[in-house]
């Protein structure tokens, strides 16, 4: 039964997802997109910070090891800084060299297909920090990214229908 209802509620994701595909500009998408890359990127560099901290004040308590504070401070800012740059500059990067070979094979106009991709990849964004999930989720963000797909084709036959509909009765 918990498995039919996440189906039901990633069926409604991806249907508001082709909505505000439709209903937003590229501009906006692409600046929720960088908004949600941002914000991944920076919960990734707290994370690192974190466990590098927690790692270091165990074994500074557990194993009595001397430890320079300043050093300590300043390593871990770096790496977690580091992380940052690493997640955001990949995300952008990754995005758009997956986005340029994805649109030479498909039908669509290239922008239609990075705000696509843009929707398609929150699954990622969610748990791509859990190296294991990896290959999972990119099966998961290719599957939302055809469902997507499939979705605006349907809305938009069914606008030109409308469209023709419209013509013949004025």
């Amino acid at each position: 039964m918990k498995i039919i209802k996440q189906i039901y509620k990633n069926t409604i994701e991806i249907e508001n997802a082709a909505k505000e595909i439709v209903r937003n500009s590229f501009e906006e998408n692409t600046t929720k997109y960088l908004k949600k890359l941002a914000m991944v990127s920076f919960l990734a560099g707290v994370f690192v910070f974190l466990v590098s901290s927690a790692k270091t004040t165990a074994y500074y308590f557990l194993y009595n090891i001397n430890i320079d504070l300043l050093n300590f401070l300043n390593y871990n800012l770096g790496r977690s800084v580091g992380t940052f740059f690493v997640y955001f500059i990949s995300g952008t990067i990754g995005l758009t060299f997956a986005g340029l070979a994805v649109g030479y094979f498909s039908k669509d106009r290239l922008v239609r297909c990075f705000e696509r991709m843009f929707y398609a990849l929150e699954p990622v964004f969610l748990a791509g920090w859990v190296p294991v999930l990896l290959p999972g989720l990119f099966v998961w963000s290719g599957q939302r990214y055809i469902a997507i797909g499939k979705k605006l084709k349907k809305e938009e036959k069914e606008e030109k229908k409308n469209a023709g509909l419209k013509g013949k009765k004025d």
